[in-house]
């Protein structure tokens, strides 16, 4: 089981700038926690989905579509309290 948090993958890809994007996507194991991305000043909630429990994943499945640029990922708890944080400064695509 992994631990209190968010476990995160970071893909990015595009090929001219103004496609460029990172998909964020992981396995957020409190479904009660909020994961969000900050983006300089641009703060974006990750999308939460139910895995079906044939599936058998021990959480919740968060996920963003999110812009160019430096990214810092962070998990709360409901009344606030970090638990996570993990940043990602910005980088080429890998696609293209």
């Amino acid at each position: 089981m992994i631990p209190r948090g968010v476990a995160i993958s970071v893909v990015r890809a595009g090929t001219r700038r103004p496609r460029e994007y990172t998909l964020a996507y992981g396995l957020l194991c409190r479904p009660r926690d909020t994961v969000v991305a900050y983006i300089g000043a641009t703060v974006v909630r990750l999308t939460r989905t139910v895995i079906p429990a044939y599936l058998r994943a021990d959480g919740t499945l968060v996920y963003g579509l999110l812009r160019r640029g430096s990214i810092d990922i962070v998990t709360r708890t409901p009344d606030g309290r970090r638990v996570s944080s993990e940043a990602y400064p910005p980088a080429h695509a890998v696609c293209g």
